[in-house]
Protein backbone atom coordinates (compact mmCIF):
# COMPACT_ATOMS: atom_id res chain seq x y z
CA UNK A 1 0.00 0.00 0.00
CA UNK A 2 1.36 3.43 -0.91
CA UNK A 3 1.15 6.22 1.64
CA UNK A 4 1.56 9.95 1.31
CA UNK A 5 4.71 11.21 2.97
CA UNK A 6 4.66 14.73 4.34
CA UNK A 7 6.79 16.66 6.79
CA UNK A 8 5.49 18.81 9.57
CA UNK A 9 6.66 22.40 9.53
CA UNK A 10 8.91 21.69 12.50
CA UNK A 11 10.42 18.62 10.82
CA UNK A 12 11.12 20.55 7.64
CA UNK A 13 12.81 23.30 9.64
CA UNK A 14 14.94 20.66 11.40
CA UNK A 15 16.00 19.22 8.02
CA UNK A 16 17.15 22.58 6.73
CA UNK A 17 18.89 23.40 10.02
CA UNK A 18 20.84 20.14 9.70
CA UNK A 19 21.61 20.96 6.07
CA UNK A 20 23.00 24.37 7.03
CA UNK A 21 25.11 22.80 9.79
CA UNK A 22 26.54 20.26 7.34
CA UNK A 23 27.14 22.98 4.77
CA UNK A 24 29.35 24.90 7.19
CA UNK A 25 31.65 21.92 7.82
CA UNK A 26 31.38 20.00 4.53
CA UNK A 27 30.02 22.24 1.77
CA UNK A 28 30.67 19.68 -0.97
CA UNK A 29 28.61 17.04 0.85
CA UNK A 30 25.63 19.10 2.02
CA UNK A 31 23.55 19.03 -1.17
CA UNK A 32 24.21 15.30 -1.60
CA UNK A 33 23.10 14.69 2.00
CA UNK A 34 19.90 16.71 1.56
CA UNK A 35 18.99 15.02 -1.72
CA UNK A 36 19.66 11.60 -0.22
CA UNK A 37 17.51 12.36 2.81
CA UNK A 38 14.55 13.33 0.64
CA UNK A 39 15.02 10.16 -1.44
CA UNK A 40 15.02 8.11 1.78
CA UNK A 41 11.87 9.88 2.96
CA UNK A 42 10.10 9.16 -0.33
CA UNK A 43 10.80 5.44 0.11
CA UNK A 44 8.55 5.54 3.18
CA UNK A 45 5.56 5.84 0.84
CA UNK A 46 5.93 2.18 -0.15
CA UNK A 47 8.14 0.64 2.53
CA UNK A 48 7.36 2.39 5.80
CA UNK A 49 6.89 -0.77 7.85
CA UNK A 50 10.53 -1.70 7.28
CA UNK A 51 11.40 0.89 9.91
CA UNK A 52 11.14 -0.24 13.52
CA UNK A 53 8.76 1.10 16.12
CA UNK A 54 10.69 3.35 18.52
CA UNK A 55 11.60 2.07 21.99
CA UNK A 56 9.63 4.94 23.57
CA UNK A 57 6.35 3.64 22.13
CA UNK A 58 4.87 2.88 25.57
CA UNK A 59 5.52 6.41 26.81
CA UNK A 60 4.06 7.97 23.67
CA UNK A 61 1.10 5.63 23.31
CA UNK A 62 1.34 5.59 19.51
CA UNK A 63 3.22 3.25 17.17
CA UNK A 64 5.73 5.87 16.04
CA UNK A 65 8.53 4.48 13.87
CA UNK A 66 11.96 5.80 13.02
CA UNK A 67 14.23 5.98 10.03
CA UNK A 68 17.93 6.50 10.68
CA UNK A 69 19.62 8.34 7.84
CA UNK A 70 23.35 8.68 7.36
CA UNK A 71 26.58 6.83 7.90
CA UNK A 72 28.65 9.02 10.20
CA UNK A 73 28.31 10.48 13.65
CA UNK A 74 25.21 12.49 14.36
CA UNK A 75 22.92 10.33 12.22
CA UNK A 76 19.48 11.98 12.14
CA UNK A 77 16.58 10.00 13.53
CA UNK A 78 13.45 10.71 11.52
CA UNK A 79 10.34 9.95 13.58
CA UNK A 80 7.10 9.24 11.76
CA UNK A 81 3.74 7.63 12.11
CA UNK A 82 1.45 5.97 9.62
CA UNK A 83 -1.98 7.50 9.42
CA UNK A 84 -4.71 5.64 7.61
CA UNK A 85 -7.39 7.93 6.23
CA UNK A 86 -10.74 6.95 4.72
CA UNK A 87 -10.75 4.51 1.84
CA UNK A 88 -10.24 5.90 -1.65
CA UNK A 89 -13.44 7.14 -3.18
CA UNK A 90 -15.21 7.25 0.16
Amino acid sequence: MAYTVSLTTLAEADVYTAFERIRTVAPASAAHWLTGLFVALRTLADMSIRCPVIPEVDAIGSPVRHLLYGKRTGVPRVLFDIQIHGAAGA
